[in-house]
């Protein structure tokens, strides 16, 4: 709730210029396209696990998981799982 002297159109302008990103959180639909690019993860090969649930091709490279191709994550109005949250 906000309260103001100032027209709803004055303050949306104000309200959508201090908008934060936020973690990706279970449950919730997704606002945005989420893609992930190829290249290194820096994540170490024991974390495999959550490139096999969502079907992302990996190779293990100077021991470090490697994306080999872009995925497209999440799609505008999907929504979040446990796999996709953890991984972003």
């Amino acid at each position: 709730m906000v309260f103001s002297n100032l027209s709803v159109f004055d303050l949306k302008d104000i309200i959508a210029s201090n908008r934060r990103e936020a973690v990706a959180k279970v449950g919730v639909v997704s606002p945005v396209e989420v893609n992930i690019p190829t290249g290194s993860t820096g994540m170490d090969p024991s974390q495999i696990s959550f490139f096999h649930a969502l079907s992302i091709t990996t190779k293990i490279n100077k021991g470090m998981i490697e994306i080999l191709k872009e995925v497209k994550l999440l799609k505008v109005g999907q929504t979040v799982g446990n796999s996709e949250a953890a991984l972003l």
